[in-house]
């Protein structure tokens, strides 16, 4: 299983640079062109990614105390508002933020043996509702909501005619 989460942190590490980069040579205008999807700009797309990443990751900190990943990660422990503003206004820090959430992932998952991917862990959602499931079935789900918005931000990208293809998975892990 093991084998598996990291080739996924590789592949979402590795396209997370390439959107990026594409980001990183786009116009300010063009990342905050309004649409009709339902994060309205590139940057609301990008940045809605990053977010839920350091939010969910959040939910992994009390019940990993000993992940240095999850401990040296400085985002997981800052105040999302702030972080949102901070982002919204400067898309030199977001491209830094992440980067340094792809790496904290990728660390995350190298700590792991296989067996720990199978073990329990209790965390509270965004409704209040008291969760417990298994690591691997987190992870899956924070891979898979990188993916579904990626696809949106995709689409978003060819609007502006920014020409990307995140689809290759293979050639990314």
């Amino acid at each position: 299983m093991k084998t598996i989460f990291q080739a996924m942190a590789r592949y979402n590490g590795n396209v997370n640079r390439e959107v990026m980069g594409l980001l990183g040579g786009m116009t300010n205008e063009k990342i905050t062109d309004k649409t009709k999807a339902y994060f309205p700009t590139v940057l609301d797309a990008a940045s809605h990614i990053l977010l839920s990443d350091i939010g969910m990751f959040r939910r992994f900190k009390p019940a990993f105390p000993e992940s240095k990943a999850l401990n040296s990660a400085a985002l997981l422990t800052a105040d999302t508002a702030l972080l949102k503003k901070e982002i919204e206004g400067d898309l030199k820090k977001f491209l830094q933020y992440r980067g340094e959430i792809d790496e904290m992932i990728k660390q995350f998952v190298e700590e792991f043996s296989d067996e720990a991917f199978a073990r329990d862990f209790k965390y509270v959602n965004y409704k209040g509702e008291n969760v417990e499931t298994a690591v691997w079935k987190m992870l899956l789900t924070i891979f898979n909501h990188q993916t579904h918005h990626r696809g949106g931000l995709s689409v978003m990208l060819e609007l502006e005619d920014v020409k990307n293809d995140f689809s290759g998975t293979l050639a990314r892990i």
